[in-house]
């Protein structure tokens, strides 16, 4: 019977949902409002099924008023025992209009019990894309990097999605247990008979469709799965456009794609057709049931043919009531592998945080001393840069030259505090990087990469990316400074010209000038360019080389520019040369 067995409630989905509501925000005072909701509408169920059987009799007894007599069920006897002693006439009108104040009214508290529930839902959709963004952001570059790309978008949507529809989905079960139960004692105060059998055969019906819920769990396992990979290889493939193109691997990534979907489909139908073979099972078991206790009522046991017929109506009502019950047991069960995954996320970004022990301010003025730097990746004894010892002049344009590998990124991953696990140390002004608090660190250094990030929106907000309080002005001025004033003055809205997804409408060379220009504009006094003319032509390369001229007359920045080309090292004060590590 082990296969068998069937837990109302689960100790994973308690224990799942208070770590759930802590993520979610979701308040108790919200919660109860859902729990009374939910209670107000078992009752009034149970009474609007209720007053189905006197006005049953009402119909048999084939009058307009009816008292309390032997011929009438118990439940008709009570009603008009109630009714009376609420001083008003025991008739069909009466009866009828207080059954259809009850469904009204019932309809009217499903319609509150609906918004609070939806209102939970999207707040909480809300929080959980919150908190993602924030421990995702918050978290170490390394933890970025293994969360990856496809993962983290597909957390802030289809997962968030998933995991919010939890809570609905417990509030739908939990009533739909509590309506089963509100039938279970009506049909005990009818018959009690009647009542035991049909709830013998409820149970051994939902017992069976366990092996149908498990089955929807398991399929729901391999979605995720498979929906998470499917997510990184979108973003892979998409990104990758241009290389699907120039190598002509259309065919070959159509034919991943084509696994992908058929695997997801796959699941999704088998999914869908467990639910179909759990609701025929369900519907033909209650039906057949039904079936036989009008059978034994009529032929073996005197009942009134008002109770049949009610148990009739309670039957058929049960029959999405029981469906809603199994579906979502495995919707839940669903419901709860996206929690689950949500929690170890959040668990893994937040245990990786990137922490900040600095506790001084950037210095006003001083050189970066590189002292002893030695670096290496985990599990591997080969080092990447060893002893390097170096010093950058403040306000003056340090080059970093030599072949691949030999350190030059690493160098800048250190400078920037995006590596931190290395040997020696950074000084600037005698003060170690990583003393200084890093928001403060962080707002006096910036760093133009070999791709540059562009936003789909206008010149200006990129430009003014997280500056908020520069002025318009600020902004021409170093667009100016970093030669880019003159092509923006040609775009068709000049500053205000949305520049489209990773700025598809500009050229190479006029992205890299934007994105210089943004350097400017922030209160950095530390610039990194990374390779900044690399992939250029020639005329685009030579208005970078005038831009990083402009920069220099200033006075103003400590420039230090990774490159190969010889016309940006001679336009460094110092270069400095990486040789291998032999």
């Amino acid at each position: 019977m082990k296969n068998y067995s069937f837990n109302l409630f689960k100790r994973e989905w308690i224990e799942s949902f208070y770590k759930f509501q802590k993520i979610g925000q979701i308040s108790n005072y919200n919660l109860i409002k859902i729990i009374i909701y939910t209670i107000l509408l078992t009752i009034l169920e149970g009474i609007g099924v209720t007053l189905i059987l006197p006005l049953l009799d009402f119909v048999n007894n084939a009058s307009s008023v009816i008292e309390v007599n032997s011929s009438n069920s118990r439940i008709t006897n009570y009603i008009i025992i109630i009714i009376d002693y609420l001083g008003l006439p025991v008739k069909f009108l009466i009866l009828s209009i207080i059954v259809g104040m009850v469904i009204i009214l019932r309809q009217y508290i499903g319609f509150i019990q609906l918004l609070i529930t939806t209102r939970i839902k999207v707040d909480c959709e809300y929080n959980l894309r919150k908190e993602i963004f924030s421990s995702t952001f918050r978290s170490s570059p390394n933890a970025i990097e293994n969360l990856g790309n496809g993962s983290y978008i597909e957390l802030m949507t289809r997962q968030t999605s998933l995991a919010a529809s939890f809570l609905t989905q417990l509030v739908q079960y939990i009533s739909s247990l509590l309506l089963c139960f509100s039938y279970l004692i009506i049909a005990l105060i009818v018959s009690y008979k009647v009542a035991i059998i049909t709830m013998l055969i409820g149970i051994i019906v939902i017992m069976l469709s366990y092996k149908v819920i498990i089955r929807i769990k398991k399929i729901a396992e391999l979605n995720m799965i498979e929906l998470k990979g499917f997510s990184k290889y979108l973003s892979e493939s998409f990104l990758s456009w241009k290389m699907i193109k120039i190598y002509n691997t259309y065919n070959y990534e159509n034919e991943r794609n084509l696994k992908w979907l058929q695997n997801i489909n796959n699941q999704d139908f088998q999914s869908q057709k467990s639910y179909g073979i759990s609701r025929l099972f369900i519907t033909v078991s209650i039906i057949a049931s039904l079936l036989v206790i009008l059978n034994f009522g009529i032929s073996y046991e005197y009942i009134e043919t008002s109770t049949l017929l009610l148990f009739s109506i309670m039957c058929l009502r049960l029959i999405p009531i029981v469906l809603t019950i199994v579906a979502f047991q495995a919707r839940i069960g669903a419901s709860l592998i996206s929690v689950n995954r949500f929690i170890d996320e959040i668990n893994a970004l937040n245990k990786d945080k990137e922490h900040d022990k600095g506790k001084n301010l950037f210095p006003i003025s001083g050189d970066i001393f590189f002292n002893d730097l030695s670096f290496k990746y985990k599990n591997t004894e080969k080092y990447v840069l060893k002893n390097f010892n170096a010093t950058i002049e403040r306000n003056k344009v340090t080059t970093i030259t030599g072949p691949s590998g030999v350190g030059k990124t690493t160098i800048i991953e250190t400078l920037t505090r995006i590596l931190s696990s290395y040997e020696g140390s950074i000084k600037i002004n005698n003060t170690d990087i990583n003393d200084i608090l890093l928001d403060d660190y962080r707002n006096n250094i910036s760093l133009l990469p070999q791709v540059s990030v562009i936003f789909d929106d206008t010149v200006s907000s990129n430009i003014r990316y997280g500056k908020s309080d520069v002025s318009d002005k600020e902004v021409e001025i170093a667009a100016k400074l970093a030669n880019a004033h003159e092509f923006i003055n040609e775009l068709p809205n000049k500053y205000n010209t949305i520049l489209g997804e990773r700025g598809n409408s500009l050229s190479g060379g006029q992205i890299q000038r934007i994105v210089l220009a943004r350097l400017l504009v922030s209160d950095a006094k530390i610039l990194i360019l990374d390779e900044p003319t690399s992939s250029l032509d020639f005329v685009a390369t030579n208005k970078i080389l005038e831009a990083l001229n402009n920069i220099k007359k200033t006075n103003k920045y400590t420039l230090i520019i990774v490159s190969h080309s010889k016309d940006v090292i001679n336009i460094g004060d110092k270069s400095i040369k990486l040789i291998k590590i032999k």
